[in-house]
């Protein structure tokens, strides 16, 4: 039975692709830019703040460590505009809770916006450990944060899985030896990746029979 969940944030938890896409379209157009579509502005997210403004202001001559100041102001202001829960989390970390399975969040989201969201959407009671990429000094898919809470848990690794929607949230389990499970409603693709488990739903993982021994 799994006795510690780490979850992914953005494209797992919750949708942010709209307020992501918004910031980095009002930082674009700061520079002179047009905006870009949301679902391609989506496929840049998973590698944390700076890879994000990097392939947003690919083939410009712009400073990247400028532009991600201007992202992340912007971002600041809209952090929940459109973001909302995907279908069945909140239920799902209910249940979880209340079974004794302990939860965190493992995301490349900086730490003061990703603290920032869970507060307002009242999502920070649900979680044991929060680290956002700049929280300790690694990044996914590095798996020294993941090591960290196992040894906060003291939870032996074939207990504990991580959830996400992108190849680095299943290559950071793989580099932690622990089982991965992949949303396919979030942002990223299967291509080349090979969880341990693939949910359509938050249904799926509730009901998955390591999670209900």
């Amino acid at each position: 039975m799994y006795k510690g969940i780490i979850f992914d944030l953005d494209g797992t938890i919750i949708d942010t692709r709209e307020d992501l896409a918004l910031a980095m379209n009002l930082a674009r157009k700061d520079y002179g830019f047009p905006a870009l579509p949301v679902k391609q502005l989506a496929s840049y997210v998973g590698n944390g703040a700076h890879k994000f403004v990097e392939r947003s202001f690919a083939n410009t001559e712009i400073n990247i460590d400028n532009a991600l100041q201007k992202y992340l102001k912007h971002y600041s202001e809209h952090l929940t505009d459109k973001t909302y829960c995907y279908d069945g989390a909140v239920e799902t970390l209910e249940k979880l809770n209340a079974s004794g399975v302990k939860c965190a969040v493992l995301t490349n989201k900086p730490e003061e916006p990703t603290l920032t969201i869970l507060n307002e959407m009242n999502l920070t009671r649900f979680f044991d450990t929060i680290y956002g990429e700049d929280s300790t000094s690694f990044k996914k898919p590095d798996p020294g944060a993941l090591l960290l809470i196992m040894e906060k848990w003291n939870i032996p690794k074939e207990d504990l899985l991580m959830v996400g929607d992108n190849y680095t949230d299943i290559h950071v389990a793989k580099n932690a030896g622990i089982k991965s499970a992949f949303f396919t409603f979030g942002y990223g693709v299967k291509d080349h990746i090979e969880p341990d488990y693939t949910f359509d739903n938050f249904s799926d993982l509730l009901n998955m029979k390591e999670i209900n021994k």
